[in-house]
């Protein structure tokens, strides 16, 4: 239980690496089951550290938990893709001291508008057709999106 207290630490850090996808609590419940995971399996005579190898367990735990808990499934390029488009939000708020557009991003990182676009909208929520509008009972997206069939013959 000592070594599970020693290096929650490190599961917290991971964990808030990849917040801005997920509940930060979640992630970190997640983190410490990859954790116990790798007590679990660690062998000493290998010399590695426990640290090092503790680490490759609980980020591996916090990226499938993060692939499996969305509503589509999103692949790994996408994913790493969203961490580079956010650090270089950070980078280019700070050097233009404003919200960078789109296509400055796509400049700061050589790709095209489009996959940036894609990248971002990966990020958001999906919401159920049974999700209310405004609270109310009678107003839920399926009754909201017009749908237009087409009568065939």
């Amino acid at each position: 239980m000592e070594n599970v207290l020693k290096y929650e630490k490190l599961v917290s850090k991971i964990a808030s690496d990849y917040s801005n996808y997920s509940n930060y609590e979640d992630l970190r419940q997640v983190g410490m089951i990859g954790l116990m995971k790798a007590l679990d399996k660690y062998v000493p005579s290998n010399n590695t550290k426990f640290s090092s190898y503790a680490y490759i367990w609980i980020k591996g735990e916090i990226l499938e938990y993060l692939r499996c808990d969305r509503g589509v499934k999103i692949s790994k390029d996408i994913i790493k893709m969203c961490k580079d488009i956010n650090k270089c939000q950070e980078y280019l708020r700070n050097k233009l001291n404003k919200e960078p557009s789109i296509k400055e991003i796509a400049m700061f990182l050589e790709c095209d508008e489009i996959d940036i676009e894609n990248a971002l909208l990966s990020k958001e929520i999906i919401l159920s057709t049974d999700f209310y509008v405004n609270d109310d009972e009678n107003l839920n997206l399926y009754n909201v999106i017009p749908y237009n069939e087409k009568m065939y013959d």
